[in-house]
């Protein structure tokens, strides 16, 4: 599973963070009724992301996944 879910569990952890609070306003229908809340939740949701990422990453830490080498089949 690790060769899978590249990168530390803090990003996944995010990520499903992000998709529930996405999913429980959809359940809320808050993209139709209130659109400029929305917008405001997800750019807000975008920017805790991002910035969770940044500041809970150590200086030197690598947290994409490894360069892909060409390949020689051309």
């Amino acid at each position: 599973m690790r060769g899978i879910f590249i990168g530390p569990f803090r990003f996944w952890a995010i990520w499903i963070a992000v998709l529930g609070a996405l999913y429980l306003a959809g359940g809320e229908q808050l993209h139709v009724t209130s659109f400029a809340w929305f917008l405001v939740l997800l750019v807000g949701l975008a920017a805790a992301g991002v910035l969770a990422v940044v500041f809970t990453t150590r200086r030197g830490e690598r947290v994409t996944r490894d360069p892909i080498e060409p390949g020689g089949d051309g």
